[in-house]
């Protein structure tokens, strides 16, 4: 199919509209392809709203426009970035509270074109509007934001995915780790390795960081397991050197984890060795590998580690 390269707005149009705003000079950001046309409506709203030197930036402009609502409409226009597409009046409320005037934020906030409405339900007017709001939200206010979305989505019984973000930016620790795995396990299953990679990732980001708050019970093995499936999910993409990284790392942590563990991580560091045809290097950690499943005994485990050795000669 053949394809065009899209242009901004020509400097001509744009002083025209700024004109009939008041403004007689174009921004300086209009050079090369001209300019965005969101950034034209953005400027636009913010010359009418309240004035003032416009940042040349987009999300700059965006931000600044977000930072002059009032409390109540910045609190609505958070919870409906944070719990995202067809976001309804209800879920509005539980995740707000009380103490915030819904209907009347919800209109100044449409009036702005802040948000868009679609039958009964809300949304951010353009995906930009709902990365900058996301990013300028203060990590407290975001974790509780979370939390009520992630009560409010359990009753809706919204995806697996959706509570599993809702969980990991709640901090949620326990929680969250259940259903990152869940959600790389059906992401595996279905093919999509990639997927698969991001859970696990997010899994990993939020184990590690369990090593210091200590809020939940053996943090190191939850490091071990999401790494371990993290190497090899990497492997399987062939991004080896990632996959190594990674997976000697948390041998590193496993030097004083049950020999299970230990042996695990050791055959998916030898995996990767297979990946790179390092044939020997491969069969050395699955010789270590099998030590330390003997020692813990578990039959099912030496089974599959001596299965791959033999599968190496």
């Amino acid at each position: 199919f053949p394809t065009r390269a899209l242009q901004g707005l020509p400097h001509t149009a744009v002083t025209s509209m700024l004109a009939g705003a008041g403004m007689a000079v174009a921004p300086t950001a209009v050079v090369g392809r001209g300019l965005a046309p969101l950034y034209v409506d953005q400027l636009l709203r913010f010359t009418g709203e309240h004035g003032g030197n416009a940042p040349g930036r987009l999300a700059d402009l965006i931000a600044t426009r977000i930072e002059r609502l009032a409390p109540d409409a910045r609190r609505v226009l958070q919870a409906i970035s944070v719990f995202g597409d067809e976001t309804s009046f209800d879920v509005i409320r539980t995740i707000v509270g009380e103490h915030v005037e819904v209907e009347p934020a919800l209109r100044s906030l449409e009036a702005a074109g802040f948000i868009s409405r679609f039958g009964s339900y809300w949304c951010t007017a353009h995906p930009l509007m709902r990365e900058v709001v996301l990013a300028t939200i203060p990590v407290a206010v975001r974790k509780t934001l979370h939390d009520a979305a992630l009560g409010a989505g359990e009753d809706l019984g919204i995806p697996l995915e959706a509570r599993a973000m809702h969980a990991f930016f709640a901090q949620n620790t326990f929680e969250a780790l259940v259903l990152l795995e869940k959600v790389a396990g059906r992401a595996a299953q279905v093919g999509d390795v990639n997927g698969s990679i991001h859970a696990l990732r997010r899994g990993l980001e939020l184990a590690r960081r369990e090593l210091f708050r200590g809020q939940i019970e053996e943090p190191e093995r939850a490091v071990l397991i999401f790494s371990r499936k993290l190497g090899e999910a990497l492997t399987q993409q062939k991004q080896f050197t990632d996959a190594e990284g990674v997976l000697r790392e948390a041998l590193d942590l496993a030097s004083t984890a049950p020999g299970p563990e230990r042996a695990r991580v050791l055959g998916a560091l030898a995996q990767v060795s297979l990946g790179r045809d390092r044939k020997q290097e491969a069969t050395q950690f699955l010789t270590e590998a099998l030590i330390w499943a003997n020692r813990s005994g578990s039959q099912e485990l030496v089974s599959t580690l001596e299965a791959m050795r033999r599968a190496i000669v």
